[in-house]
Formats: C-alpha cells, structure tokens, sequence
C-alpha cells in the first residue's frame, strides 16, 4: 500500500526497457479511495458503443484485451482477424482536445497524472501501429451510433477478402 506523499514508481519506455519516473501520489486519503474506485472497465461510454456496434450487427469482438505482449495494457474492444482495436477514452482521463481540464486542487499533482496518461496513450498508438493493428479511438462524448459507424467502417475496409 502506497501512503500519502510516498509516491509510486511508473515503468514506462520501450520493448524491455526498464524506465521509471517518480509519481506522485494523491494529497488525501479520499483522493485515493476516490481514485481507486475510478472505474476502469465497462463504463457507460463502453457500454453504449458496444450497443451500437450490435444494433450493426458488428459483434465479433473481444473485450478488454491484452494485444501487446510486452505491455501491460488492454484495449477496450479488439476484433483480431481485420486486426482493428477500439479504444474508448474519458475526456478528462486522456485530455481530449475538445473538453479535456485541469485538476483544480494539487494542480502540479493532477497535470503530471494526465500528461502520463497521454504520454501512456501515445505510447501504445505507436505500438499497436508498429505491430500491424488499426487503432480506432472513440472519445466518451462521442454519439456512439456515429462513432459504431467508424468502427463498422474500419472493420469492413480490413476484412480479409474471401476468394
């Protein structure tokens, strides 16, 4: 268990590589429980994709995924044979460029957090890209019956052809 101003220990860097940099761990005890409650799989935004991805008639997906075998991350839905990964992300989260803010209170705690997850999620575009996955990203406050349509796009176009 982490205690408060401990901090934690991130690992980050390449295939293998053994980077750390020192994170800083939330001000309060309730800022923690808060924190760990944070829900991670099956959010409502998920939820209505996956809906209107089955309204399509697209549902031959597998959720939360591992793809990556030197990583410890997954993707929120993954369709292996056109090789397409969705990744559906929450806007203060992953610093959407539409709505994305500030923590207000522990403002230096908050911007280092965020810039780690995007710095997280630039990471792992580039090594889906790298081995041979199509990344779509979804942003929570998408409507999902447009963004199932990208997804559905995107299918199509990487199915492989039957002869």
């Amino acid at each position: 268990m982490v205690t408060e101003g401990q901090g934690l220990r991130a690992r980050v860097g390449g295939y293998g590589e053994r980077v750390t940099r020192s994170v800083p761990s939330p001000t309060t005890p309730g800022r923690q429980s808060a924190m760990r409650k944070q829900k991670t799989k099956d959010t409502q935004p998920e939820k209505a994709l996956r809906r209107a991805l089955r309204a399509r008639g697209l549902v031959g997906y597998r959720k939360h995924v591992q793809v990556l075998p030197d990583v410890r991350r997954t993707v929120d839905l993954v369709f292996r044979r056109p090789r397409v990964v969705v990744d559906v992300r929450g806007c203060f989260w992953h610093g959407c460029p539409e709505h994305a803010r500030r923590g207000t209170a522990n403002a230096a705690w908050w911007d280092q957090k965020l810039a780690g997850n995007v710095e997280r999620d630039a990471d792992t575009e580039r090594r889906l890209t790298e081995a041979g996955w199509h990344l779509v990203i979804v942003w929570e406050h998408e409507d999902p019956a447009l963004a199932a349509q990208r997804v559905w796009d995107v299918v199509q176009q990487r199915q492989p052809r039957r002869t």
